[in-house]
């Protein structure tokens, strides 16, 4: 750049000095007095020889000259070449535009390029005007194209020549440092050298005694940069396979994990982040087995982005959870079961005190309804019927008819008595009845729970919920948790039922996204303000959904669309948050696109409030039905 720099210096001085010459032309032209069309070669050629004495040695770089005039909505031209030249110039049309700017009182310099960008025509162009200032002509001078060349080559040459020589000398001088600099840096590596060496041995020692494969690979690629000795025989399979067999690790991947795998990868080496993913492997007998990849990308100083990251085979880990799992869900059951069964057998044990006494009752009505003295009343009636028609005097002679009318009243009085006595038995049934009715009730009151009013960050509850279901369904499904939790003051509810409702919600959710892909798998936690007096807890998924003709009925007792339900969970939900002053609703767009559970609660922020001790409203209105 700085040779050319010189060279258009060079060319510019050269210009100005061939545009001076070409103005001694057009001066020697303007004192002639002629027009332009009176001038021939025999003129010009004068006109040459007078200026080529006036300007001496320039002269020599002229080839021709000539006059150019406006004549007829064109041009016209009249030129005389130099004596040691063969034809004088003819100009083109692309010199038009040069030739009106002469001919408006400008000049113009014409340079034409050839090949490699050298001038092969070189015209300098200058009014020519009369006494009067009028422009009538202009004079146009054709320079050698070889000597304006000549200039610039002869520039960059210097220039070039001028570099050669620093050049020559820094390089000697770089070679002299250059020698006495690798000494000392040969010196300087096998010091830092040792030390680094040992740091590798003991680095590749660490690497080797993993419990795990060590593995880095460049960004996108298939196939393992580096991959440690563990390798061999990991999954069953040899150390050739690892770093030979092209794609090798990708297709022992089963399909329904290869995806989302793959995106963590590509998502970790967009943002240079790290990540980490379980999926399951085919192995080399035929076996799955699960697989936990670590890994990490990052671009190293003058390196492309590389990935580094560790296999661990964690099949055992998952089969001891998936176990866990098992027996965590039988011992809920169990649990369930033996609650159940521990308040059915105070309930019997009560209602069969009752019934044993009710039983008594009953069969002392029999015994008394089978003592009694009814059939008398019917002899005696039929006696009236026989003899009071036809025979008045049997009430007067016959002893006994006499005896009938105090038999009568003595009869009725009995059946008086009996009445009162059976009436009293009955009284007494029904009261024991009721007692059962009381005993069930008061059954129910002291099954349910007591709960205690706590100060609570919702947010923290519903944390803690998470994590309560996390530890069951979290280990063999991915779900992303997205929370969105207002800012509140802690409120006073009552911890225990809270968490039974969440717990509820937050499986519920996980059970719906059994069936949604891993990588779409989304749980929605939100807690924000209703109005100025309740809180609202949603907890939403994109799981199957729910039918909009299930929405009012999923919140009854013994209803559910699950194969392995019982219809309790969600009714238990609604009616604790009924207990404690609270509702609890759901929200589906239909089968397919999720569901949303939305738990309005009081926002208490006074202790003062008591907890619910008693049994449920819907309960106890079935009871009292009953």
């Amino acid at each position: 750049m700085h040779m050319e720099r010189a060279a258009e210096r060079a060319r510019e001085l050269t210009k100005l000095s061939w545009l001076g010459i070409a103005r001694t032309y057009a001066h020697d032209f303007e004192r002639e007095h002629r027009e332009p069309q009176e001038w021939d070669q025999p003129g010009i050629r004068r006109i040459m020889a007078k200026t080529a004495g006036r300007v001496a040695q320039s002269a020599a770089q002229v080839q021709s000259v000539g006059l150019v005039w406006a004549s007829g909505g064109g041009f016209q031209q009249t030129s005389c070449c130099a004596p040691d030249t063969i034809n004088g110039f003819k100009l083109s049309s692309g010199h038009d535009d040069k030739i009106k700017l002469a001919l408006s009182g400008q000049e113009s310099w014409c340079e034409v390029k050839g090949e490699r960008n050298e001038a092969k025509a070189v015209f300098g162009i200058i009014p020519v005007a009369h006494a009067d200032g009028r422009v009538c002509a202009a004079a146009v001078v054709e320079y050698s194209a070889k000597a304006w060349n000549q200039v610039r080559n002869m520039a960059q040459w210097q220039i070039a020549g001028e570099f050669t020589g620093l050049l020559i000398t820094f390089v000697c001088m770089g070679m002299l440092l250059v020698a006495r600099s690798e000494q000392r840096r040969q010196r300087a590596v096998e010091e830092a050298t040792k030390p680094l060496l040992d740091e590798l041995e003991s680095l590749d020692g660490m690497v080797n005694s993993m419990h795990g494969v060590v593995w880095e690979r460049e960004e996108g690629a298939r196939d393992f940069g580096f991959i440690s000795e563990q390798a061999d025989g990991f999954l069953g399979y040899p150390l050739a396979r690892w770093t030979e067999e092209e794609g090798f690790f990708d297709s022992i991947i089963l399909p329904g994990d290869r995806q989302r795998v793959l995106k963590s990868r590509k998502d970790a080496e967009k943002t240079r982040s790290r990540y980490e993913v379980e999926y399951k492997v085919m192995t080399a007998d035929g076996k799955t087995a699960y697989v936990s990849e670590h890994a990490k990308a990052e671009k190293p100083p003058f390196d492309s982005v590389v990935v580094r990251g560790i296999l661990v085979d964690v099949t055992r880990r998952r089969e001891a959870e998936q176990v866990n799992n098992e027996m965590h869900k039988m011992m809920l059951e169990a649990s369930r079961q033996a609650g159940m069964a521990e308040v059915a057998t105070g309930v019997l044990h009560n209602v069969g005190n009752v019934l044993n006494s009710l039983n008594v009752a009953a069969k002392l009505l029999s015994e008394r309804l089978q003592k009694s003295r009814f059939d008398k009343l019917c002899q005696a009636t039929d006696l009236l019927k026989e003899h009071l028609p036809d025979n008045p005097e049997f009430f007067t002679t016959d002893s006994r008819g006499q005896a009938l009318p105090g038999y009568l009243a003595d009869l009725s009085r009995y059946l008086r008595e009996e009445q009162g006595r059976l009436s009293e038995t009955t009284s007494d049934m029904i009261q024991r009845i009721e007692h059962i009715r009381d005993m069930i009730m008061l059954q129910q009151m002291h099954s349910a729970v007591r709960p205690l009013l706590e100060s609570l960050d919702l947010a923290t509850v519903v944390d803690e919920a998470v994590r309560l279901e996390m530890s069951v369904y979290g280990s063999h499904q991915e779900i992303r948790i997205e929370r969105q939790y207002a800012d509140l003051p802690q409120v006073y509810l009552p911890r225990s039922l809270l968490l039974q409702i969440l717990v509820n919600l937050v499986a519920n959710a996980c059970q719906a996204m059994a069936k949604t892909p891993d990588e779409a798998r989304l749980l929605t936690l939100r807690v924000g303000p209703l109005g100025e007096e309740k809180v609202r807890i949603s907890v939403e998924d994109n799981g199957c959904g729910i039918d909009a003709r299930h929405l009012t009925k999923i919140f009854k007792q013994g209803y559910t669309t699950k194969k392995d339900g019982h219809g309790f969970g969600l009714h238990h939900a609604s009616l604790l948050a009924a207990d404690m002053g609270g509702e609890l609703r759901a929200e589906s767009d239909g089968l397919g696109k999720g569901a949303r559970f939305m738990l309005d609660l009081p926002a208490a922020k006074d202790p003062g409030c008591k907890a619910p001790a008693h049994a449920t409203p819907a309960l106890e209105e079935s009871i009292t039905s009953s």
